[in-house]
């Protein structure tokens, strides 16, 4: 019998359920395809964070304070600050030169497309799990996810206020959706990969600014990350 796990949101309480792992991407499909009807966006979680979920919440702001507070912050706009606040921290502090390869900006007259799209997860990449959750979250957009099952405000990792807004312009500009998450990462999913060059590099640019970790212990240089994204159906954040 596929026992129920209790996740805690700002709604109330969802109920996971374990799936094989061969079958949760096309599980996951199937319930984001049906999300206009249901109201429910599904996620994916390792089945080891199921049980930090079931905790009460410890931020018990309501969900509407969290909407609002995100609706006031320009997305793009946020991870562009982000990024040059990052870059005036290392001139006053003296360590600009360590980061200076790091920020610089991709060029994309030297990214290439590749032949085929890259559709592979994190998630799907962690060896001998057979199982993992899969949860519905009662939403009125995909991009309301973190506010809802909160996410961030540790270390360097942006509050979900932040995320949120960050996700909403990811969604409304290029489709990005929740795909998976668990307790320091998650990944979005792209049904139509970035094909253009400069597209790739801009993107890469506002990454830089929302999660540096992806940069600085990932792909060591915004250029390698504007490579990785082009022709990808997935795009993961993590923060250490």
């Amino acid at each position: 019998m596929n026992t129920p796990y209790p996740v805690n949101h700002r709604s109330g309480q969802s109920s996971a359920t374990i799936v094989p792992f061969d079958q949760a991407r096309a599980e996951w499909q199937r319930r984001a395809d049906q999300f206009s009807k249901t109201g429910r966006w599904p996620l994916l979680i390792p089945v080891g964070f199921l049980e930090d979920l079931a905790e009460p919440l410890e931020d018990p702001v309501p969900l509407d304070t969290v909407l609002g507070a995100a609706s006031q912050i320009d997305g793009r706009r946020w991870m562009l600050e982000a990024l040059s606040d990052l870059k005036q921290d290392a001139k006053e502090e003296g360590w600009a030169a360590d980061i200076e390869e790091m920020v610089r900006p991709a060029d994309p007259s030297r990214l290439s497309v590749p032949p085929e799209a890259n559709p592979g997860f994190y998630l799907e990449s962690e060896k001998g799990v057979t199982q993992v959750g899969l949860v519905e979250i009662p939403l009125a957009a995909p991009w309301q996810i973190f506010a809802q099952l909160p996410f961030g405000d540790w270390n360097e990792a942006p509050n979900d206020a932040i995320v949120t807004a960050v996700l909403k312009h990811w969604l409304e500009r290029y489709g990005a959706v929740p795909f998976s998450r668990s307790q320091d990462y998650f990944e979005l999913y792209l049904p139509k990969p970035i094909s253009s060059p400069a597209i790739a590099a801009d993107i890469a640019w506002e990454m830089m600014g929302f999660c540096p970790d992806i940069v600085d212990q990932g792909t060591e240089t915004i250029h390698n990350l504007a490579q990785e994204l082009l022709g990808s159906h997935t795009w993961f954040f993590w923060w250490d």
